[in-house]
């Protein structure tokens, strides 16, 4: 388990970085307000692909490992629905962009595009399941090395930059679709039509969605400071924001392994697990504190003297990012031996009590307020997690 999850962490910080550089260098070449429009858009789109995946990513890691039938309806209905979402979600934009500012017609590609990103994210579920992370994490560096190389080229020859990065995210999409499908971890038969299966697949995958969008609610907090502080703010927050991203994706890639192990394990000592989470959670919270330090100067650095005013924001996101990343995988460990529920109702009750306090606070403080929402948020969900993990320990 740990080979996989060194694999697929080291494959996704690759691809973040990659995907903070591409951001960085539009960033340098768009409006700061532009930057946060972008940027407000892609978490936007981000929550709605969660949203229309159903559930289904997380369900289809614990049912694929059991050799559950319902993994066939799972991946067909998953490709229907974020599909539709994505197309849906790209006329909307083209239409506002049109009626608005039509410089920003480029993001109109952005929506189809996350919904493939989302179907391949899910769709790898299988051959996570199966051991194979390193054809996931060739499409995941693939997909994010195209959006940089689209970037770096409009900076060469000054080509339209937002067009550049909203093309290179599409074809990045496109490419790691194409990497499952000639590996062929998709099963033919799982492209055919299967209504029951899906069916069954939709009724099993609820209480994942509960928790899957609790936890991508946090993404909420670029579209906040956009609706409480405006554009101008949305664009600074973002930049702090981008900071940190990198490094929480390697709590996803610990996730996405644990679940389809402790599912097949024979007995789950969660209480064991806790203490050793807990363990990684206090080291990780030390090193922040330095590290906080350094994140005002680092954005200044990367994003140039007009994201200055995000020192802030950056520095409490910095002291966040470690209770933000072990938050995913204390889940999942909860969600393996069965307490899927338990892990929903957490995700929601904190998720209601970050989105109220980033409205709130960042009326008073501005996009420090929404950052500080965040810290305080999950803390509070990480220390209930450590708690019902310990409470539950040893049960299988």
């Amino acid at each position: 388990m740990i080979n996989s999850i060194v694999s697929l962490s080291a494959a996704r910080l690759i691809a973040s970085l990659m995907q903070a550089a591409a951001f960085v260098s539009l960033a340098r070449q768009v409006p700061v307000s532009e930057f946060g429009i972008t940027n407000t858009l892609l978490a936007i789109g981000a929550l709605a692909m969660v949203v229309a995946d159903l559930g289904l990513g997380t369900f289809l890691l614990r049912a694929h490992s059991l050799k559950d039938p319902r993994t066939r309806g799972a991946l067909l209905l998953n490709a229907h629905s974020t599909l539709t979402v994505g197309l849906a979600g790209t006329g909307i934009v083209y239409v506002l962009s049109r009626s608005g500012d039509s410089a920003l017609a480029a993001l109109s590609l952005l929506p189809i595009a996350i919904a493939m990103e989302k179907n391949f994210d899910t769709s790898s579920s299988v051959a996570i399941a199966d051991g194979r992370t390193r054809l996931v994490g060739a499409g995941i560096v693939l997909r994010r090395a195209l959006t940089l190389s689209a970037v770096l080229a409009a900076m060469t020859i000054g080509f339209n930059p937002l067009l550049s990065f909203c093309g290179g995210y599409l074809a990045g999409s496109i490419a790691a679709q194409l990497v499952l499908r000639f590996s062929r971890v998709i099963p033919e038969s799982s492209l055919r039509p299967q209504w029951r299966l899906e069916y069954e697949a939709l009724r099993a995958s609820g209480s994942y969605l509960a928790s899957n969008v609790s936890a991508q609610a946090r993404q909420l907090d670029i579209p906040i400071a956009q609706l409480t502080v405006g554009g101008y703010g949305a664009g600074l927050y973002a930049g702090a924001s981008r900071l940190v991203t990198p490094f929480s994706m390697i709590a996803v890639s610990a996730a996405n392994v644990i679940l389809p192990r402790l599912t097949k394990a024979k007995e789950v000592r969660a209480r064991r697990l806790a203490v050793q989470m807990g363990f990684a959670l206090a080291v990780m919270v030390v090193a922040s504190v330095p590290a906080s330090l350094l994140a005002p100067w680092v954005v200044v650095i990367l994003f140039g003297d007009s994201y200055a005013d995000a020192g802030a924001a950056a520095i409490l996101l910095v002291l966040a990012l470690p209770f933000v990343s072990m938050a995913t995988p204390m889940g999942a460990a909860l969600q393996a031996i069965g307490l899927e529920r338990a892990v929903a109702v957490n995700g929601m009750s904190f998720a209601a009590v970050f989105v109220a306090a980033a409205i709130l606070m960042s009326l008073t403080w501005g996009i420090a307020g929404v950052a500080a929402a965040t810290l305080v948020a999950y803390i509070g969900k990480c220390v209930a997690l450590l708690a019902m993990m310990k409470k539950r320990g040893g049960s299988a």
